[in-house]
């Protein structure tokens, strides 16, 4: 293997342990996404924030439900999209400049603190920059090799991402 591609296994896997983090003790936004799920998996509908917390984080941990119904897959889901978040922006960088920089992109987003702190909990800050970042990624591959195919991803991520977190309706 090349020296960069196990340098970017290395930093996945040190951002992985940095992010698992796994509590049964939840705030109340956490709270909220966790009970939407319950909804949304058919289980109760005592109380819902739905009219205006966003849906996406809550539907993919609904579907996670459907194989294992515990709120620990919720922290297992947020601490794997954050950490699978450091290729992303690895392969955007790379994408938008060079290897060297996105090797710092990456390692710097690795040990980000804000990053590393809101991958712990059930909440939409690295979901939303997740698909941002796949935004970010296949709008510049659309834009280098001018195919429809990652134009029409680059909206379907941009729209993901605005559903996951309404703060970035900015990238419209």
């Amino acid at each position: 293997m090349k020296k960069e591609t196990m340098l970017i296994l290395a930093l996945l896997l040190v951002g992985l342990i940095l992010r698992v983090f796994t509590t049964t003790c939840y705030n109340w936004d956490e709270s909220s996404y966790l009970q939407h799920a319950e909804i949304f998996s058919g289980k109760v509908n005592n109380y819902n924030e739905l009219d205006f917390r966003p849906l996406i984080l809550s539907l993919m941990i609904a579907f996670l439900y459907q194989f294992w119904h515990n709120p620990l897959i919720a922290n297992l889901l947020v601490t794997i999209i954050s950490t699978l978040s450091i290729l992303i922006i690895y392969l955007a960088a790379k994408e938008l400049f060079d290897k060297k920089t996105a090797v710092i992109a990456a390692i710097l987003f690795t040990f980000w603190p804000i990053h590393i702190y809101f991958s712990k909990q059930i909440l939409v800050h690295t979901t939303a920059s997740f698909f941002g970042l796949l935004f970010l990624l296949f709008l510049k591959k659309a834009e280098r090799t001018k195919k429809e195919l990652f134009f029409f991803l680059a909206g379907i991520f941009s729209a993901t991402a605005i559903l996951t977190r309404f703060t970035y309706l900015a990238l419209i």
